[in-house]
């Protein structure tokens, strides 16, 4: 099942790691996922209305990670450089664009998230059971 607007943490990856292009509306190989919003007739093409969105979802992150998204994805520093720069640990640095792209996708998708994590507890309720194997029956 779909949810109609909804931007998936793959997307947002997709979207950072195409930061560059993204901005400059350039012909991205991946092509990037769409979100549904923008119409023909308002003069605002998909990717720019998911650069607005992405732009304002990383203003509204926490300052530390914010700056590693902005060293990793926006101006694109070498690992050591970003780690010189912020003074951070490797995990740190890793672990903060990890919570970014979490950030992210809650700022995006709001109350969308809940619905989607009631359908898939509801999907796997709808699924059979599995069965269960003849060595877990002799245990």
């Amino acid at each position: 099942m779909k949810i109609d607007g909804f931007v998936s943490r793959r997307a947002i990856r997709l979207w950072l790691d195409n930061y560059r292009e993204l901005a400059a509306q350039d012909v991205i190989i991946d092509d990037m996922p769409k979100n549904s919003g923008a119409k023909d007739y308002d003069g605002i093409c998909s990717r720019q209305l998911n650069q607005i969105m992405l732009n304002d979802a990383i203003k509204k992150l926490p300052p530390k990670i914010g700056a590693c998204v902005v060293a990793r994805w926006i101006k694109r520093w070498d690992l050591l450089q970003a780690l010189t720069v912020m003074k951070i640990s490797k995990d740190l640095y890793y672990t903060h664009c990890d919570e970014a792209i979490d950030l992210i996708y809650l700022q995006l998708n709001g109350t969308a998230v809940n619905y989607s994590r009631l359908i898939n507890e509801i999907e796997k309720g709808l699924s059979p059971p599995k069965e269960r194997t003849k060595k877990a029956r002799q245990v």
